[in-house]
């Protein structure tokens, strides 16, 4: 939640300001993100590593999308019609590990830089991985995505929806996906209006 919140914070003062979110600026924001977590850890009389997180960001704005990510997960976007990863889970040197945000020395970020706007995006922590990606080709599970969006697509309103939300905590904790993973286990969906 600290993650979330300050990288939230971070990033939305940038896109108000029509800062430049360079990989430099990104960069630093991280830095920023991993202060306030030594501040809070250091209150608690703990270590960074309690506070050890991945992270997946997308801004999709009109006309390009950023995508920022530490870690496994995953981004997958739909553009064209057309559902492709956006930035592939970055696995450790051993099975079942990965790079956190609290990593020493700093975070291992990537940045993928999209000339073009997308029309649905999806941002989802490593629990869903082998339900939503074919990692024998690198490529999205489409129909996981095409039934995720299926009741956005329905909807007639903007925003948060708390009926589709509960539809999908509903179904994230069924026997179906439960049998398949045991570990954790969110997804944020979004389309363009």
């Amino acid at each position: 939640m600290l993650v979330c919140r300050t990288l939230a914070t971070e990033l939305a003062a940038g896109v108000r300001s029509a800062r430049d979110l360079d990989d430099d600026a990104l960069t630093q924001i991280l830095d920023r993100v991993r202060d306030r977590i030594a501040h809070v850890a250091a209150s608690q009389s703990a270590a960074m590593r309690d506070f050890a997180a991945t992270a997946v960001v997308i801004i999709a704005g009109p006309v390009d999308t950023l995508i920022m990510h530490v870690g496994d997960g995953a981004a997958a976007i739909r553009h064209e019609g057309r559902w492709q990863v956006g930035s592939w889970p970055d696995a450790g040197e051993f099975a079942g590990t990965t790079f956190f945000v609290t990593d020493d020395g700093g975070a291992k970020l990537r940045v993928t830089r999209l000339g073009h706007s997308v029309d649905e995006i999806a941002a989802l922590t490593d629990g869903l991985e082998r339900l939503a990606l074919s990692f024998a080709d690198e490529r999205v599970h489409v129909p996981f995505f095409e039934g995720m969006m299926r009741p956005l697509a329905a909807r007639t309103t903007t925003g948060r929806s708390p009926d589709v939300s509960a539809m999908l905590r509903s179904y994230l904790a069924s026997q179906s996906v439960c049998s398949r993973t045991d570990d954790d286990k969110t997804i944020v969906l979004a389309r363009r209006a």
